[in-house]
C-alpha cells in the first residue's frame, strides 16, 4: 500500500488523525444505534412477558436490563398476538427519550382479517399498565385495523386520532411496516409518521406534527385489541444528535488547520 501523498510530508500521527476523521466522519453522520429490537422467535408456547429482546442497551433512554412487559393473554414469545375482547393489551418496554436525539421506532404488523374493530398498534406511552382502556394523554402512537384502515395519534388516545386516519377499507393491505420518529432536538419535540405496504411495495401515508407541549414517554410498545394478528422486526433506533456532529466536525476542521500549520512551518524552516 502507498503512502499517501499528503502523509510525505507529515508527520505519522497528523496524518493518522487525517486519514480517522477523513474516513469515520460520514459513518458518524449516518449511523444508527439500535437501542432495542426483536424480530420475536421465540416458542410460540411461551408467552412474551418477561422476555428479553434480541438487542437491548442502556444508552439514550433505553435499558440494559430491559424485558419485555406484556399482557399473558395476548402477546407470545413468536409475535403471535391473540385478540382479548375489552381493555386494549400491551407489550412494553422501558424508554425515557433524552434531549438532543432523533428516535425511530418500528414493526411490522400483521393483523387479522376481522374488519375495522380489530386493531394492531405501536407507539410511545407513559402507560405503565399491561391492559387498559386508553393511553396516557400526550403520546404519539399508531394504530392499524384489519380492513385497511390506520390511525394515528399524535396526542394520546384520548385525542381521537388527532393525526387522522389513513387508508380506505381495502385500500392497505397486510403486512405494513409502521415507522414513528420523535425528533428532541428542539425545546419543542417533533414527530413524524410512515406507513409502508408489502403489497403495493410503497410508502401510501405519512405526516408531522410540531408539540406545543413535550409528551411524557417512559415506554415504547405494541398494542392489541379484539382479534390480533403478529408482529415482527421490532425496532428503536437513535442517530446521533446535530449538535455532536457539528462538533466532530469542527475537530476536523481544527486537525487540518494544526497540519496545514505544521507543514508551513517545516517548510519555512526548510527554506531558513
Amino acid at each position: 500500500m502507498k503512502t499517501p501523498p499528503v502523509c510525505l510530508s507529515l508527520g505519522n500521527w497528523m496524518c493518522a488523525v487525517l486519514l480517522a476523521v477523513t474516513l469515520v466522519a460520514p459513518r458518524l453522520a449516518s449511523a444508527a444505534t439500535v437501542i432495542y429490537s426483536d424480530d420475536f422467535s421465540g416458542l410460540s408456547s411461551a408467552n412474551l412477558d418477561g422476555t428479553a429482546p434480541d438487542t437491548r442497551s442502556g444508552t439514550d433512554g433505553g435499558s440494559a436490563s430491559a424485558t419485555w412487559i406484556a399482557d399473558t393473554s395476548a402477546f407470545k414469545a413468536s409475535g403471535t398476538v391473540t385478540g382479548q375482547s375489552g381493555n386494549m393489551r400491551y407489550a412494553l418496554l422501558a424508554f425515557t427519550p433524552i434531549a438532543g436525539n432523533i428516535y425511530t421506532l418500528k414493526v411490522d404488523l400483521n393483523t387479522t382479517d376481522f374488519g375495522s374493530v380489530n386493531y394492531l398498534a405501536a407507539g410511545f406511552t407513559s402507560n405503565a399498565a399491561t391492559s387498559t382502556s386508553s393511553t396516557a394523554l400526550n403520546a404519539p402512537w399508531m394504530s392499524m385495523a384489519a380492513n385497511g384502515v390506520g390511525k394515528i395519534y399524535y396526542n394520546g388516545q384520548n385525542q381521537f386520532s388527532d393525526g387522522g386516519t389513513f387508508g380506505t377499507a381495502g385500500s392497505v393491505s397486510n403486512p405494513i411496516t409502521l415507522t414513528l420518529v420523535l425528533d428532541t432536538t428542539s425545546a419543542l419535540w417533533k414527530t413524524s409518521y410512515s406507513v409502508y405496504d408489502f403489497t403495493t411495495l410503497g410508502v401510501v401515508s405519512s405526516g408531522a406534527y410540531n408539540y406545543t407541549v413535550n409528551p411524557t414517554i417512559t415506554s415504547v410498545f405494541i398494542g392489541d385489541i379484539i382479534y390480533g394478528g403478529t408482529v415482527d422486526n421490532f425496532s428503536l433506533t437513535v442517530v446521533p444528535e446535530p449538535n455532536a456532529i457539528a462538533l466532530f466536525g469542527m475537530a476536523i476542521l481544527v486537525s487540518v488547520g494544526l497540519i496545514r500549520l505544521r507543514a508551513s512551518r517545516t517548510r519555512f524552516a526548510t527554506n531558513s
